[in-house]
């Protein structure tokens, strides 16, 4: 069946990889500033940039999604595409339930938001560069669960409630809650690079 990798570099172009082809293609779009991008199980994919702009990849067309006057600095979606959720730095975070159709403010926080990270079953996670870690398990109810001093640059969540969280100076973190959600969580670094 093969499969298809999306690939954004900053200040250049989109790049598609189709394995069954094995050729590497140029995206329909422009240089631009890109900072992240995400993809579903049926080959839609949503680009993010500096200048506001939520781009998606539909039918082999790319076209805007939606756009804000503020910069992206992250963006995340579960592998079926129920739920797409984009931060931008200094703004709140974003959600759409509709495949890019339509977006709606989840977390109306602002913050220095960092990274976002959602699972197939619809928890995601939320960092900050103040050390904060978010959690939501319904994109309308958002939870404080963890403050450090750690400026997170990158989070990522598995199906099994396990967080990992990259910091600044080269640690990863695991974080889970363990037995009951009103637990504190068990946060561990998980390594260390040299």
């Amino acid at each position: 069946d093969g499969f298809i990798i999306y690939l954004s570099a900053h200040a250049s172009y989109l790049y598609q990889y189709i394995s069954n082809e094995e050729s590497t293609t140029y995206a329909d779009m422009t240089k631009s500033n890109w900072i992240g991008i995400t993809s579903t199980r049926d080959g839609l994919a949503y680009a993010i940039e500096k200048r506001g702009y939520i781009w998606r990849y539909h039918v082999n067309t790319w076209s805007v999604s939606y756009s804000l006057k503020s910069r992206w600095s992250t963006i995340s979606s579960n592998y079926n595409g129920t739920y797409i959720y984009a931060a931008a730095t200094d703004d709140k975070i974003y959600v759409s339930i509709d495949d890019g159709d339509t977006w709606t403010v989840s977390y109306s926080k602002v913050n220095l938001w960092s990274s976002i990270s959602v699972n197939n079953n619809g928890i995601v996670y939320a960092c900050d560069t103040l050390g904060r870690i978010y959690k939501s398990i319904d994109s309308n109810t958002w939870n404080k669960v963890y403050t450090s001093t750690n400026l997170w640059t990158s989070i990522s969540n598995s199906d099994n409630e396990i967080a990992y969280a990259v910091t600044y100076n080269g640690n990863v973190y695991s974080y889970q809650i363990i037995n009951s959600p009103t637990a504190s969580p068990t946060v561990q670094t998980s390594y260390r690079f040299q």
